[in-house]
Order: C-alpha cells, then structure tokens, then sequence
C-alpha cells in the first residue's frame, strides 16, 4: 500500500507530502510516514503510527530520529520502539535519501528493506 497524504502546518506554506508504507511494505506492525525535509529544522525523521495494523490517524503519529541511535522526539512511548529502530537501521541511507531530496518516493519504496516481525 503506498499512498500521498497531504497535511497542512501552522503556516499556509507549510505543505508537506509524507509517503505512507503499510505493514506489507516494511515488515512493521503498523504504518509509518516517511516525508521530505522541506524547510523544516526538525531532525531527520520518520513518523510511526502509534496503533497497530493499517489504521492511518496523523493525530497519533509519532516522530523518531532516523541516526545511528533512533530515538523518539518528545515524551511518547511506542510499543514495538525496538522493531521501528531495527527498521530505521537497516534503511537508514534510503530514509536520508529521501529526507534529503536525493530520491523520489517511488525509487525509495523499491529500495526499502523489510524486516522480520512474528
């Protein structure tokens, strides 16, 4: 599943497009938004869906570092946080890629790497 979802910020120029991958697509329990840095001065992230299976609610997205130690930007909690980590770890190039404008979301989906979750 790969959708576009289109969020509006504060500011009337803030548009921002997000790539939305389902469970099907990375191997997580949940479905994770990955966007471009645009003009933003937050860190590189991804945000996760904080419920599982493939219910998209962007009120309960939480933001999480793509570095070499992922972490959770503010005081949420995630419950798969050591799957999301895995996850960023092992795309972390295509992630920053994507991030950095060097792919599009189209090249980014085939170069995503699934995890194992059972």
């Amino acid at each position: 599943m790969f959708i576009f979802a289109y969020m509006k910020r504060k500011s009337p120029h803030d548009l921002y497009a997000f790539s939305c991958l389902s469970p099907k697509a990375t191997g997580l329990p949940m479905v994770i938004w990955i966007s471009c840095k645009y003009e933003t001065k937050s860190p590189c992230n991804i945000k996760v869906q904080n419920k599982i299976g493939e219910i998209i609610k962007p009120y309960e997205w939480i933001s999480v570092t793509i570095s070499v130690n992922p972490r959770v930007i503010g005081r949420h909690k995630i419950k798969y946080l050591d799957l999301v980590r895995k996850f960023i770890l092992l795309n972390k190039k295509t992630l920053l890629d994507q991030w950095n404008y060097k792919t599009t979301s189209d090249e980014m989906i085939g170069l995503i790497k699934k995890i194992d979750f059972c």
